[in-house]
């Protein structure tokens, strides 16, 4: 599918951890892609139809797809690689 997902993620001075919610939602994020043949783009949009993980307390309920200022694109060279 010619994509790479990333998160940018804040974090509190205290926490050193790796959120393991976070590697949940890539991986649900790539079951849905290839499971469906649907594929994300800058701008889109999905809801995220329950928590984050265990004991996340939070009112997010969707995410939005944008480039990563840090990251940039990617050069594709002419043969696709």
């Amino acid at each position: 599918f010619g994509f790479e997902l990333s998160l940018l993620l804040a974090r509190r001075e205290d926490e050193h951890e790796v959120p393991v919610w976070a590697f949940a939602l890539l991986q649900n994020l790539e079951r849905y892609v290839f499971g469906t043949g649907n594929r994300f783009d800058l701008g889109h949009k999905m809801g995220l139809h329950g928590a984050m993980g265990p004991g996340r307390d939070t009112r997010l309920s969707a995410i939005l797809f944008a480039a990563d200022p840090e990251l940039g694109g990617i050069a594709w060279g002419t043969d696709g690689t």
